[in-house]
């Protein structure tokens, strides 16, 4: 290889993960020396060295590559980030080699964990967060008019079921009884500076359950395009990974089951 001339670069080289350039690793020139010594191949990028040079001559090694993955990324800002990219690549080739039970958290979970830790609060023996928006600054149409129509329909239905009236109405009295809800003043009804929304919400049985209702808010309501669903982060994800629950049964001779 002595007439091979590798390129001196400065430059810091990151990765370069993935084979979906083939035309990249095409060959246009072999060099090759005695069996196990490094080789090289001449492709569009350059020269490229092959093997590994190891003082054990007895060492077996395979290989084997199953799925490539891309991940287009502006910048790797701390080490925490990096971590979280390769556990997730682990994590997601070799399910039952799991590095964690859970997901770990993204950047928009540390975000929304953030704002959650900087405005919580409490007031009255009762815990207050700050409303967790994507954008801080956002600003909505006032879906008034989408709030009443669905509030209507609910009238109807209550006017047509008096036992689903009594459950609604001990359902919703239960919420401000216990500091859930409160009433909006009368000197905010009236207000719309760009972030004023209505939450539908209605109510239904569980088939096993058909004596007790439950009452849903539907935040996915959609008005001019805008759902207060698509405006919030989400929030990471506190259910354990099936996988995760799952395989523990199978690592002791008995099996105890909680109900």
């Amino acid at each position: 290889m002595n007439n091979i001339v590798l390129p001196d670069i400065s430059g810091t080289i990151g990765l370069m993960i993935g084979n979906n350039v083939p035309d990249a690793y095409t060959s246009y020139d072999i060099a090759t020396g005695p069996t196990g010594s490094p080789h090289a191949t001449r492709s569009r990028l350059g020269w490229i060295i092959w093997n590994l040079i190891r003082n054990e001559t007895n060492i077996e090694t395979n290989a084997v590559v199953n799925r490539a993955q891309l991940t287009t990324i502006k910048e790797v800002q701390d080490h925490n980030n990096l971590d979280y990219l390769v556990r997730k690549s682990i994590n997601f080739d070799f399910l039952e080699l799991l590095i964690d039970d859970k997901k770990e958290n993204s950047i928009e979970d540390n975000y929304f964990l953030k704002q959650v830790n900087e405005s919580i609060k409490i007031e009255d023996g009762q815990y207050h967060v700050a409303v967790p928006f994507r954008n801080k600054e956002v600003k909505f149409p006032n879906n008034d008019s989408q709030g009443l129509n669905r509030l209507k329909g609910l009238r109807i239905k209550i006017t047509k079921s008096q036992k689903f009236k009594n459950d609604y109405v001990s359902f919703m009295n239960n919420l401000f009884s216990k500091g859930y809800a409160v009433k909006v003043p009368i000197n905010e009804l009236n207000q719309d500076y760009g972030r004023v929304w209505y939450i539908p919400h209605h109510g239904i049985y569980h088939h096993k359950k058909p004596n007790k209702i439950r009452g849903l808010f539907d935040c996915s309501a959609s008005h001019m395009g805008v759902s207060l669903n698509v405006l919030l982060l989400q929030g990471p994800d506190l259910a354990n990974n099936l996988l995760g629950v799952l395989l523990p049964f199978r690592s002791e001779k008995i099996l105890y089951k909680v109900t």
